[in-house]
């Protein structure tokens, strides 16, 4: 599937070298991948509902570990590379599969557009794909699509008195998506957005991801992934995982060097930290 006017990169660099901390987010996102052993993944029957249908977990082939995350949270200190990763790997599946569905939120469409769009934007210049020659930006909709038929949906999820339920996002389709900032967002949000990522899953990732970025926080997300009230690291539930951030695990060293040095200007003890 091509769309017109747009045309396939012959010259395409993806110059993706991560940080080690990096590569640990990045293997729990890999579609159809166990990120303990590199084997393809199967959905297994596992038991049965109070009605009497099927269900199913994703399973390793190889290893046949149960253990595959879905909800991904990389947290941590604010210049760590989260972001970069999130863009990194829409772009990529979004190449990688045609006509597949990702999905970008941020609280407001404003912050999103003025923030990890720009870094979506900038890693399409990087790795040599032209706009309206390799996809095109439906400013007013809000939507990317690339010559391959598939596309980056941009969306907001702040909590609106209107629409507690976020009914707003109604009966779309995605396949896996990215939410940064998501301390910003509630987790009914969250999880809304989570019951929407259904399109061509088992053709791709086999079972849905969800990536979620932020800074250090003291709101659900704190409380479901990192420490509950008492300081005891969370209990995590068997589809979510967690991968801690510092300013030292972006790959950019000059960048480090810089933002480190403005950090140790911040006399604010809490602030700098």
């Amino acid at each position: 599937m091509f769309v017109k006017g747009l045309q396939s990169p012959r010259d395409l660099t993806i110059d993706f070298a991560p940080s080690p901390k990096q590569y640990e987010l990045w293997k729990l996102l890999q579609p159809n991948c166990c990120p303990h052993c590199g084997g393809e993944i199967e959905l297994k029957l596992t038991s049965y509902d109070m009605k009497g249908m099927p269900v199913h977990s994703p399973e390793c082939k190889v290893c046949h570990s149960r253990h595959l995350p879905q909800i991904i949270l990389g947290g941590g200190a604010g210049g760590g590379g989260k972001s970069y990763v999130g863009s990194c790997w829409i772009i990529i599946n979004c190449l990688r599969f045609p006509d597949a569905r990702a999905v970008v939120a941020r609280k407001t469409l404003k912050a999103l557009k003025g923030s990890t769009f720009n870094t979506i934007k900038l890693v399409l210049r990087t790795w040599g794909l032209e706009q309206d020659v390799h996809y095109k930006i439906n400013n007013l909709e809000g939507v990317v699509t690339f010559y391959n038929g598939s596309t980056i949906s941009l969306i907001e999820l702040e909590d609106l008195p209107s629409d507690p339920e976020f009914e707003r996002l109604g009966s779309n389709e995605w396949g896996f998506g990215f939410v940064d900032e998501c301390s910003q967002v509630s987790e009914k949000a969250v999880e809304v957005l989570f019951s929407r990522l259904r399109w061509n899953t088992a053709e791709t990732f086999v079972y849905p991801r969800l990536l979620l970025t932020t800074n250090p926080c003291m709101n659900w997300v704190r409380s479901r992934f990192v420490q509950d009230e008492e300081g005891n690291p969370a209990k995590l539930a068997p589809h979510d995982a967690y991968v801690p951030f510092t300013v030292f695990d972006n790959p950019n060293k000059q960048f480090v060097a810089t933002y480190r040095a403005s950090l140790d200007k911040i006399s604010d003890a809490t602030t700098r930290n």
